[in-house]
């Protein structure tokens, strides 16, 4: 039987998914941008998550953006560099083995995951605005 963790990570992939392709994906902030929020899932997975896991999980989200929002593999591409290099950051921000089950948050982590997560997210819109532009 599954745990009830993955449950929760697959509830969060669908709802995550579906606020992203249904209401996000129509909004556009000052004529510009696009709220990503679907990234969100690759922050939130566990700090002991295998590498090959979080790159797995990291293009899984990525390609069913892609599928919905039809576009050839950027969104894919963006979220499985995102998740590669999701564990070597944790490593530099966290000591990942004092918290290596645990679902990384600001209550727990403080401003270390926040400047993870600010990190990780401009590493994941450069990434995609530079093979956009290509």
């Amino acid at each position: 039987m599954l745990r009830s963790n993955t449950l929760r990570y697959i509830a969060l992939f669908i709802m995550l998914v579906l606020l992203q392709v249904l209401i996000l994906n129509r909004i556009s902030l000052f004529g510009y941008g696009i709220p990503f929020v679907y990234i969100y899932f690759v922050l939130k997975l566990p700090l002991g998550c295998n590498r090959g896991l979080a790159t797995f999980l990291g293009f899984l989200i990525g390609f069913t953006i892609d599928l919905f929002c039809n576009t050839p593999g950027l969104n894919a591409a963006a979220t499985t560099l995102i998740g590669f290099v999701s564990r070597p950051l944790q490593k530099l921000f966290f000591t990942v083995d004092d918290y290596n089950d645990q679902v990384p948050g600001i209550s727990s982590l403080g401003s270390a995951y926040v400047k993870y997560m600010f990190l990780l997210v401009l590493v994941h819109h450069v990434f995609l605005i530079s093979v956009e532009s290509w």
